[in-house]
């Protein structure tokens, strides 16, 4: 995954509004080696004219996910964390042709991130090596479309 990365207005106006900088760390980018697990599968038919193929799968994996964190104070430098991420799901396939299939996850990624620390009385004092780890949950939904290359084939066997 590669993020973009883009200021919302509640970013300013929170700390407009509160006279407090809100603590930000801004992703780069993940990376995770995942691997599924078919639970479930059946099929049925739709009107007697189509059969449909489905499947439920659960998936994990664990990779890293690079954060970058914003400092409160402007003349400090921003700094990067390498976090290893793991990850956890559950998902849902429907085969529409043999070809083609659409499919939905809800999927966590969990990870510990290092932000600023929350005790800033001294605005000197090097926030990145005094800066806090914390637990951080990501809740994905995800939705897809499967393409299966060449769309139709045959069996052989050899005689």
């Amino acid at each position: 995954h590669y993020y973009l990365s883009a200021f919302t207005d509640r970013n300013y106006l929170v700390g407009l509004q509160q006279r407090v900088l809100p603590t930000l760390n801004k992703y780069i980018f993940a990376a995770t080696a995942d691997a599924s697990y078919m639970v479930a599968y059946g099929k049925f038919a739709v009107h007697n004219a189509w059969i449909l193929q489905f499947g439920a799968f659960l998936t994990g994996g664990v990779g890293v996910t690079m954060t970058e964190v914003i400092p409160r104070n402007a003349a400090q430098e921003p700094w990067q964390n390498y976090n290893v991420t793991v990850q956890i799901g559950v998902g849902f396939r429907m085969f529409i042709f043999k070809w083609l299939t659409l499919w939905v996850a809800v999927k966590d990624y969990m990870m510990p991130d290092k932000y600023e620390p929350a005790d800033r009385t001294d605005p000197t004092a090097d926030a990145k090596k005094n800066g806090e780890w914390r637990f951080i949950n990501n809740f994905v939904v995800q939705f897809g479309i499967t393409f299966f290359l060449p769309p139709d084939f045959k069996y052989t066997t050899f005689k």
